[in-house]
C-alpha cells in the first residue's frame, strides 16, 4: 500500500504494479491481512493513476470488509475509499448503502473535516446513491457553517454539486454559499471551473442566488470565465442565468467577444446549451449565432436529438433562420434522418415551433410525413403558459369598461397550424388586435434597481411570439403584471382612460 501511494503521489505511472495488486489473491490478502489505512491508501492511489481495480473494488464492497473498515477506519479512511471507488466508476451498493446509516452519517458531519464530508457525498453522486440521511444532515445549519467557514472553495462546490445532482433543495446550504463575503471569496480565489458549478449547482436546485447572480456579470468575473474558463464553464454559468432567468448583459459581451473559439472548442452539448440560453434569454447577438452555425456540420455528425432541436429552436427564436439558411437546412435534414419516435415531447414541441418562426423569416421548413404528424401532434396538445387568473382578471375589467368583440386563446394563423401553440390571450379578430398578458414567467430578473415604471426585460420566447403575430398582420400590445399592479391603485376612470 505504501509503494503504490508514494507512486501516485508522485506522479508516476504503475501499471504492472497495479495490475499485480488487482489480481484476485493479492486483493484478497489486502482486504483480510490490511488496515483500514492500507485499504484506504491503495483505492486511492488506483483511482488517482486511473488504474482498473475491479477485483479490488468488488472484495472492498463485501459486507465484511465495509465493516471492517467503517468500524476501524478513520473518518479519512472512509471517505479516501468511497471517493475511490467513485472515482474508478464503481457502484459499490454495500459501502454506499452503510455509509448512509445515521449513526455513521452524525459521525461524518461532526467529526469529519470540511473535505472529508465533501468527498463522501460526491461519491455517493457519483454512484448515483440516494444517501437521504447524509444529504439531510449536510444541509443542517451547524454542518453548514463548517463547510462555509472552514472548507476550501472546492469542498463547497462539490457539496453543492452532489446536492443537485441529487435532486435535494439544501436550502440552508444555498443561503450560506450566496452570503456577500462567500460570494466575494469565490470570484476573487475560486477558479472557473469552481464559480461555473457552483452557480449551475445552485441554479439547479431552484435557489435564488441574487449576490452571485449579479456578480457573475461583472467584468472582471465575466473576463475570468470567458478568458481563462474552458468552453464548459462558460456554458454551465449561462445556462444557470438562463435557468433562474436572470438578465445577464456583461456576461453575453463577454461571450460574444469569444463566440468563434468557445464554439470551436466545445463539444457539442456547451454549444447547445449556449445558443438555447441566449435565445431563452432574449441575447439574439448575431456573432454568437453565426458562430454557432459554423458548427453545423459537427453538431449533424457527433449530436443527438435534443442537440439538434435545441439549436434549430435556439436559432428561430433569435431570428436567425434567413441569414443562415444553409446551416439549418444541415440540421433540418439531419433531423428528418433521424427516427422520429426517438425525439421526446420537448423536441418535437421544439422543432414545430422552429417551423412556424421560420416562417416569420421566410423560410418554409417541410418535414417528412412521419416527423409532421407527430409534431403536429405534439402541437394540439401543447398548455397554457400559466396566465389563467391574471387573464381572467382583465377579461372582467375590460367588459366592465364596455369593451366587447374580444376573444380568449385565439390562434393567430388563419387555420390550425399552430395547434394550441402561440395562442393569443386576448383578440379583436376584426379589427386584427392582439393583447397579450404577461406573467411573472415572460420577465428576465434585473440585478439592478429598474426606473419608476420601467419593466424588466421580457424573454426571447415572448419576443419571438409578438414578432410571429405581427409578421401575420397583427396589431400586437403587452401588458405585464408590473404595469397592472400599477394600473389597479389608480381610479375607475384612470384606468378606463388607459384602456381606451
Amino acid at each position: 500500500s505504501n509503494t503504490i501511494w508514494a507512486r501516485a503521489t508522485l506522479g508516476l505511472k504503475g501499471t504492472v504494479l497495479a495490475s499485480a495488486i488487482d489480481t484476485k489473491d493479492v486483493a484478497e490478502h489486502l482486504v483480510r491481512q490490511g488496515k483500514p489505512q492500507n485499504i484506504s491508501i491503495t483505492m486511492w492511489a488506483m483511482a488517482t493513476m486511473g488504474a482498473e481495480a475491479r477485483n479490488l473494488a468488488s472484495a472492498v464492497d463485501r459486507e465484511d470488509v465495509v465493516e471492517k473498515l467503517l468500524q476501524e477506519g478513520t473518518l479519512q479512511a472512509i471517505s479516501n475509499t468511497i471517493w475511490a471507488l467513485a472515482t474508478l466508476g464503481i457502484e459499490a451498493r454495500n459501502f454506499a448503502s452503510a455509509v448512509d446509516r445515521k449513526y455513521i452519517v452524525q459521525k461524518i458531519v461532526q467529526e469529519g473535516k470540511p473535505q472529508d464530508i465533501a468527498n463522501t457525498i460526491w461519491a455517493m453522486a457519483t454512484m448515483g446513491a440516494e444517501a437521504r440521511n447524509l444529504a439531510s444532515a449536510v444541509d443542517r445549519k451547524d454542518v453548514v457553517q463548517k463547510l462555509v467557514e472552514r472548507g476550501k472553495l472546492q469542498d463547497i462546490c462539490n457539496v453543492l454539486w452532489s446536492l443537485a445532482t441529487m435532486g435535494v433543495e439544501a436550502r440552508n446550504l444555498a443561503s450560506a454559499a450566496d452570503r456577500e463575503d462567500v460570494v466575494q471569496k469565490l470570484v476573487r480565489e475560486g477558479t472557473p471551473q469552481v464559480i461555473s458549478t457552483t452557480i449551475w449547482a445552485l441554479a439547479t436546485m431552484g435557489a435564488e442566488v441574487r449576490n452571485l447572480a449579479s456578480v457573475v456579470n461583472r467584468k472582471e468575473v465575466v473576463q475570468k470565465l470567458v478568458k481563462e474558463g474552458k468552453p464548459q464553464d462558460i456554458s454551465n454559468t449561462v445556462w444557470a442565468m438562463a435557468s433562474m432567468k436572470v438578465e445577464c448583459p456583461g456576461l453575453i459581451n463577454g461571450i460574444e467577444g469569444e463566440a468563434e473559439r468557445i464554439m470551436r472548442n466545445g463539444d457539442i452539448q456547451h454549444i447547445s446549451n449556449i445558443a438555447y440560453a441566449l435565445a431563452d434569454l432574449g441575447y439574439f447577438e448575431k456573432r454568437v449565432f453565426d458562430a454557432v452555425a459554423g458548427q453545423v456540420e459537427r453538431v449533424a455528425r457527433e449530436g443527438n436529438q435534443q442537440h439538434l432541436c435545441n439549436i434549430l429552436w435556439s436559432l428561430a427564436v433569435a431570428r436567425r433562420i434567413k441569414e443562415n439558411e444553409r446551416s439549418v437546412e444541415v440540421l433540418w435534414k439531419e433531423v428528418n434522418k433521424r427516427d422520429v419516435d426517438s425525439f421526446v415531447q420537448k423536441g418535437l414541441r421544439q422543432l414545430k415551433l422552429t417551423t412556424l418562426f421560420a416562417s416569420c423569416e421566410g423560410v418554409k421548413l417541410k418535414a417528412g410525413e412521419g416527423h409532421q404528424q407527430k409534431m403536429d401532434e405534439t402541437a394540439l396538445h401543447a398548455s397554457a403558459d400559466g396566465t389563467g387568473e391574471f387573464e381572467e382578471n382583465i377579461a372582467k375589467e375590460l367588459v366592465r369598461f364596455g369593451f366587447t368583440g374580444f376573444r380568449r386563446e385565439i390562434s393567430p394563423f388563419a387555420g390550425e397550424e399552430g395547434g394550441e401553440l402561440l395562442k393569443i390571450d386576448m383578440a379583436f379578430e376584426k379589427e386584427q388586435v392582439a393583447l397579450e398578458l404577461d406573467g411573472p414567467s415572460h420577465f428576465l430578473k434585473s440585478m439592478e434597481e429598474k426606473g419608476d415604471g420601467e419593466e424588466p426585460r421580457r424573454d426571447g420566447q415572448t419576443s419571438a411570439k409578438s414578432r410571429l403575430m405581427e409578421s401575420l398582420g397583427w396589431q400586437v400590445f403587452r401588458h405585464g403584471y408590473l404595469s397592472d399592479r400599477k394600473l389597479n391603485k389608480m381610479p375607475e376612470e384612470k384606468r378606463r382612460e388607459f384602456w381606451v
